[in-house]
This record gives structure tokens, C-alpha cells and sequence, in this order.
């Protein structure tokens, strides 16, 4: 882990920055990063009989930054697989989605969670229902903030290809129960409401078939589109510079668009935007790939590359972007 100064964030030499080694030394991949109270909890991938490593950064500054190993034999699944969440009586906690099962862990100690026996089975080598090893980027554990519940999405069994076992762990209880869905999920997330009376809501990425739905309230998005996007803001301290050409790339589907719109100032450039073919320029070729020249011009700038048809998919792999002063003015 490479760690620089606060103020100082693009800099990696000197008294600037630090270097520390996650764990034990082996090499096992950083799969999650969790803040924890002011700290840093870092999360390797679990790997052979050695299982994987948890390390607690701890400090404010390059100089005076120290680990500790939680533990040298649980890790994470996967970056969707821990959960930090503040509780009344026990402060934080962070509840880990292990190969072993489901952790917890207060920062000094790691211990399943109470009441783990009544779902072991699903992380038991022996038994038919144990989660399905190479699957566990698969699998997750999020927070429902409504319900103050975790929900762990699980792929068990000897064949399974998606996640079909979901459970759902009360905090306050500590009791196991089991939830089912209409359709299979591969993450779920809480966002903030854009209206109504609930603060926040919780979706869902379908695992089959590339979905978002709204849980908790019966709807989804089979005929409603998803308004899908990524906003890039440009600016150069205020100098005016010019966007001179763009390069996208997206998965190739078999039909659909995507809108890249300009905005100078927040004002949108409607007589600026293009709209992109998503299928592919070859039938077997897997990525579509669009290049242009483009002429946008403003001290502040912020492109919209936005998908919102019901039915169809939108996997945006990458962009780049040509800037340069804008000398003129």
C-alpha cells in the first residue's frame, strides 16, 4: 500500500508518503479497503490452506502510520463482501464475508458472528449446500439500513452459476433467517431517495439479466428505463480549454445507443450531443470501440454519457479524452 500525505496526495517520495506490506507478506491481492472509525481496514484475498489476511493501518500521517494483523487466516471474497456499520452499543463493527463464513470484527479481534452455527453448512467442504468454490466474486453481503439487516447473497451447491441461496442476518437479534427473490441478484446497494418520504432506498443488480431493481417495494425495471450515466467534469482552474477529440469504449449488445452531451457551466449543449451506436461493427467482435473529433469549448466542462432505454444493457468499459488551452481566449 502506497500512502501519501493528506496534503500531498499525488506525491510518493520522502517524508510524503510511506509504504507498508498488507498481512504477512504473502501476495495475496487487496480485495476491499473499509474506513474504520479513522483507520483503515484492508482486506486480501483468501488463497490455499493459508486463507487470506487481515490488517488494520492505523494513524494520521506517513510518519506516524503502523499496521496490525487482525488475523493471518481470514480475508474477504470479494470488494462487495464487508460491511462497517456503527451500532449503538457496540461501536463499529465491520462484518466480513469469508470462504470460512461470516466474520465480524471490532478492531481487535475476529470472531463469527453469534448464532453462525444455524447456516454453517453453506461454508462446510463436506456438505451438498457449500458455497461453490471460483464463484466468490460473485457472492456478497450488504447493509439495509431500513430493515438494520445484512443481506448475503450466497452460490452454493455442486453446479450452481448464480447466487441461490440469500440470507438475511438482524443485527439487533442476531438471528439467520432466509429471504427470496423473484430474481437472482448479484449486489445489492443503498442509495439516496430523490423523493418521497423514505431517505434511502435499496437496489438491486440482476445477476441473469442485467437489471436494476428497487427493492422493498415490489418494483423494477422491466418497462421502466433506468436512467443510467457517468458525468466527467473538466476544468483547469478556471482557464478555458478545449475538448478536441474523445474516445469510448462499451460492451458490444445487440442493439441500443448511448448520448454523450456537453455542459458548459451546467448549462446543457443539446445541439452538441452525439448519440453512439452500442452493437458491434463485426458480429463476433465483444467490445465497441468509437473514436471522434469533437470541438467543445468552455472554462468549465462536464460530458454526459448516459443510457436510459427499458429492455437494454449499458457496460461502459473506458474513455479517453484530448484537452488542451484554449489560447484564443
Amino acid at each position: 500500500m502506497y500512502i501519501s500525505a493528506p496534503d500531498s496526495p499525488q506525491v510518493l517520495s520522502g517524508v510524503n508518503s510511506a509504504i507498508f506490506e498488507a498481512g504477512d507478506g504473502r501476495s495475496n491481492k487487496i480485495v476491499c479497503m473499509k474506513s474504520f472509525y479513522n483507520e483503515l481496514l484492508i482486506f486480501q484475498e483468501e488463497k490455499g490452506a493459508l486463507g487470506g489476511c487481515i490488517t488494520l493501518l492505523q494513524g494520521t500521517k506517513p510518519e506516524d502510520l503502523g499496521t496490525i494483523n487482525l488475523s493471518n487466516t481470514y480475508g474477504a471474497m470479494n470488494s462487495q463482501s464487508v460491511e462497517v456499520i456503527e451500532t449503538i452499543e457496540g461501536g463499529h463493527n465491520a462484518f466480513i464475508l469469508s470462504r470460512k463464513g461470516i466474520l465480524v470484527t471490532d478492531g481487535k479481534v475476529v470472531n463469527y458472528v453469534p448464532n453462525f452455527a444455524k447456516v454453517m453448512n453453506y461454508f462446510d467442504p463436506s456438505s451438498s449446500t457449500c458455497i461453490r468454490a471460483g464463484y466468490e466474486s460473485r457472492m456478497y453481503l450488504k447493509y439495509d439500513s431500513s430493515c438494520n439487516v445484512l443481506k448475503i447473497g450466497l452460490t452454493t451447491g455442486s453446479s450452481a452459476t448464480n447466487n441461490n441461496v440469500f440470507l438475511v442476518y438482524d443485527i439487533v437479534t442476531k438471528e439467520f433467517t432466509t429471504d427470496s427473490y423473484q430474481y437472482p441478484l448479484s449486489c445489492e446497494c443503498e442509495c439516496e431517495a430523490a423523493s418521497g418520504n423514505v431517505p434511502m432506498i435499496q437496489l438491486g443488480g440482476g445477476q441473469a439479466d442485467g437489471k436494476v431493481y428497487i427493492l422493498n417495494s415490489g418494483l423494477n425495471d422491466s418497462s421502466t428505463a433506468v436512467d443510467a450515466y457517468v458525468i466527467v467534469q473538466i476544468n483547469e482552474a478556471g482557464s478555458v480549454v478545449r475538448d478536441s477529440e474523445m474516445i469510448v469504449r462499451t460492451k458490444a449488445q445487440s442493439a441500443g445507443t448511448m448520448t454523450i452531451t456537453p455542459y458548459y457551466n451546467g448549462n446543457i449543449q443539446s445541439g452538441l450531443a452525439k448519440t453512439l451506436s452500442l452493437t458491434p461493427e463485426t458480429t463476433s467482435e465483444l467490445i465497441r470501440r468509437h473514436k471522434f473529433t469533437i470541438n467543445f469549448k468552455n472554462q468549465n466542462i462536464a460530458l454526459k454519457i448516459q443510457h436510459n432505454t427499458a429492455g437494454e444493457s449499458f457496460y461502459l468499459l473506458d474513455y479517453a479524452l484530448s484537452l488542451e488551452d484554449y489560447t484564443e481566449q
